[in-house]
């Protein structure tokens, strides 16, 4: 070997050293109780003795601490416009609450929501004082504010439906310029009840889309049950011949409570604006009715009031007294059989 070529091989071996000797330095980092992993590196390189295997210390990591009330962010799971990250404990029938002592079901049935008329619409767009955190704060523990706020935020897609609600005898509100009448007035077809909210006629999760002929003709057969949560005696007088008696019979082309009283803009039959006015009735029976006449009004009153009418006629309370009469003999007649068995 020749003088040029030691030189050279003395300078590769020194940047050789050298590179060895920084990679070293930074790899080795200051011991912490986080585990360790071990990093190996060639023993030899190009003939050359490097440092033995360094230790390397990765950072430790820090986990948030949580609590019972902490509140966790579902973000991850809202793929589909944020329902699924709602049905990811709502989808489970066995999700429960202990409410006033009693267990209470928070499951909703997805393949009803899907069906149903608000399926496109994300569940914040009605529970809009919930977000995707977990536990939800605003749920109380009688739960009837978060219930509210959902059954009224109709409002803000079916602004003239709301608008024609809030100037009804159902509006919250209650009678104009009284904001505290909040339950139906003495004087009213329902005393004492408190107003209704959307959610309260119209319900929830099963709403039906107006294209379900099957479930708008069940919705139609309903109103009994719908308004007689709070209009019993009204909905118990409801059996003229020819409309209550029919509907309760499942006649599909008998008015339900709505097609004569309105829907959500519903009013005293005393105020000239009702659809069941005197001035008005004639305007109201002519949607079902081709030709309707002056008689109509006269049959307005039997609607709700065919039984008043009856007992005021004094033909039917002699028939009524002597029908009564025989049906109490022939129940005596019965019983002395009875007796000799």
């Amino acid at each position: 070997m020749n003088v040029r070529h030691a030189v050279v091989v003395a300078m590769l071996t020194a940047a050789l050293v050298l590179s060895a000797s920084a990679f070293a330095s930074t790899a080795t980092v200051t011991p912490s109780s986080a585990p360790a992993t071990q990093a190996s590196v060639p023993a030899t390189s190009a003939g050359v003795v490097v440092s033995p295997p360094t230790t390397i210390t990765p950072e430790p990591r820090t986990t948030p601490s949580r609590t019972a009330s902490a509140t966790y962010d579902l973000s991850w799971t809202l793929p589909t416009a944020g329902k699924s990250g709602c049905t990811v404990c709502h989808s489970d029938v066995d999700l429960v609450r202990v409410q006033s002592g009693q267990t209470v079901s928070l499951y909703v049935n997805t393949e009803i929501l899907e069906q149903s008329a608000h399926k496109g619409v994300p569940c914040t767009g009605c529970h809009i004082d919930f977000a995707y955190k977990v536990p939800h704060a605003n749920v109380t523990q009688d739960g009837q504010a978060w219930r509210a706020t959902a059954k009224a935020a109709c409002k803000n897609c079916h602004s003239n439906s709301y608008a024609d609600y809030t100037s009804s005898a159902h509006s919250p509100s209650g009678t104009p310029g009284d904001a505290s009448a909040t339950v139906g007035a003495p004087d009213s077809s329902a005393p004492g009840m408190p107003k209704p909210l959307c959610g309260d006629c119209h319900g929830g999760h099963s709403i039906p889309a107006s294209n379900n002929v099957e479930a708008v003709n069940a919705l139609h057969l309903s109103g009994l049950e719908m308004c007689g949560k709070c209009h019993t005696k009204i909905t118990g007088s409801y059996n003229d011949y020819y409309h209550g008696s029919a509907y309760k019979m499942g006649a599909p082309d008998a008015p339900a409570c709505w097609d004569c009283h309105g829907t959500h803009r519903v009013l005293p039959a005393s105020d000239r604006d009702s659809t069941v006015h005197e001035d008005r009735v004639i305007e109201t029976c002519r949607e079902c009715h081709a030709d309707p006449r002056d008689g109509y009004i006269g049959y307005r009153d039997l609607v709700h009031g065919k039984q008043a009418v009856l007992d005021a006629n004094p033909v039917y309370s002699v028939i009524k007294s002597a029908q009564e009469a025989v049906g109490s003999a022939f129940g005596s007649f019965k019983e002395l059989f009875k007796k000799g068995d």
